[in-house]
């Protein structure tokens, strides 16, 4: 059977946790508090703390033949400080953990676009140079880096900004009333979970078959467009009142940035949700 632990056990590990078939793959998950979800056996830890001061015995060996560790962290806060911890910190503990098993597991690190520091418009893809443009893009650039360090096998998904299932925010500011600068155009790229899920769930199929991977992926979906432009589609799409526009004549140049999706539809992926538009019907 093929052995997979979560490290960290938020919204997107629980909507993956539920694809896997409990018969055929062992899963574990480590978290901070118990996880009460049917097939997941539950390892207790802080992983921006050192594991191998947390671990009992018996967590030690089931953690010794570990095919796959899927990670998926969110820091507590917005803040510098809890982004090195959740990012950085943890990304060292884990790499120093598994560095003394027996067994040396294939890594999936979830990121962010957050690590491009393009901001005028750019397209951007894997081959783009990353920047950190602040403490908390040099925290996941860091991270990033541990993990590859670690082992040339290990794979980075950097997904853009994730919606659907529990994540609401955006059809909620837009249901209160929002104001959305249309001038410049502030360019903004998105994916939704369940693309999210099935991206990861698509790389393991690969490695399960032998597929050799590259080492960085980006996650988003076809369709980069200007935060004028979604916020309309939702207002239109639910009845929710028109977003107030805002223009600035004395800067014309776009914002943000415009992400590509070739290397994963290359490889085979077929997006469920390749636009907000179809995205966001199916809430």
């Amino acid at each position: 059977m093929t052995n997979i632990v979560f490290a960290g056990f938020g919204k997107l590990a629980r909507s993956l946790a539920s694809q896997f078939d409990s018969a055929e793959i062992n899963l574990w998950g480590i978290a901070r508090t118990p996880l009460s979800i049917n097939g997941i056996k539950t390892i207790m830890g802080d992983l921006s703390l050192p594991l191998d001061d947390q671990l009992t015995a018996t967590d030690r060996q089931q953690l010794d033949q570990i095919d796959y560790v899927i990670v998926t962290l969110s820091p507590d806060e917005i803040s510098d400080d809890s982004y090195q911890k959740t990012y950085w910190q943890s990304a060292k503990n884990i790499t120093h953990f598994f560095s003394k098993t027996s067994k040396k597991p294939i890594i999936i690190y979830i990121s962010s676009t957050r690590v491009y520091a393009e901001n005028d418009g750019e397209w951007v893809s894997e081959a783009t140079q990353v920047t950190a443009n602040n403490k908390k893009s040099e925290s996941l650039i860091a991270a990033e880096n541990e993990i590859l360090a670690h082992n040339t096998k290990n794979i980075i998904v950097r997904f853009s900004g994730i919606y659907g299932g529990e994540r609401q925010y955006l059809m909620k500011k837009v249901e209160a009333g929002i104001k959305v600068q249309k001038r410049p155009a502030q360019y903004t790229n998105r994916i939704h979970q369940e693309d999210c899920v099935g991206i990861i769930c698509f790389l393991i199929k690969m490695l399960e078959q032998g597929e050799s991977l590259d080492s960085i992926y980006i996650g988003t979906d076809d369709d980069p467009a200007t935060l004028l432009d979604v916020t309309n589609h939702i207002a239109k799409e639910f009845g929710y009142p028109k977003p107030t526009v805002i223009i600035n004549d004395d800067d014309l140049a776009p914002k943000g940035k415009r992400c590509k999706n070739d290397k994963i539809k290359s490889l085979g992926y077929n997006f469920k949700y390749p636009s907000y538009k179809n995205g966001y019907r199916n809430r």
